[in-house]
């Protein structure tokens, strides 16, 4: 998508300066949203336009994002990808569990967002990339 449409590319899980607590439990980051969104708005003080990809850029409010695209993924092929990864059990049925309840499109809906969601493997239909590049986003 990034290249498509000639726009720089950050990946959150990326930005050491968000991970601040270690939940031991789940083996991952805790991230403070609000210092999520300080973050991103350094970066577009930058770039006023980019592709911000992770798992919280649902959380970034409606003002500070102009389009969200949230890609879903079906339960099979998720957990094969979390096991391939060596993640714990837990943290594999929460993973599961969010996306079988769609709670990232909930989320970003309750941020004001109406999401553009798409199915699939990572790709996008060219219809999908046509249309994300016409609309004034």
């Amino acid at each position: 998508l990034s290249s498509f449409l000639s726009l720089p590319y950050v990946n959150l899980s990326s930005l050491s300066s968000l991970h601040k607590q270690y939940d031991t439990k789940r083996n991952c980051w805790v991230i403070d949203t609000s210092e999520l969104r300080k973050v991103v708005k350094r970066i577009l003080k930058k770039e006023k336009h980019l592709i911000i990809d992770g798992h919280l850029s649902h959380y970034l409010k409606k003002n500070e994002v102009g389009l969200c695209i949230i890609v879903r993924c079906e339960l099979k092929e998720l957990r094969k990808r979390l096991k391939k990864r060596h993640y714990s059990s837990k943290k594999i049925k929460d993973n599961l569990e969010c996306e079988a309840f769609d709670l990232c499109t909930l989320e970003a809906m309750e941020q004001g967002h109406r999401p553009l969601v798409v199915r699939g493997d990572r790709s996008f239909s060219l219809d999908t990339l046509a249309w994300i590049k016409t609309t004034n986003h």
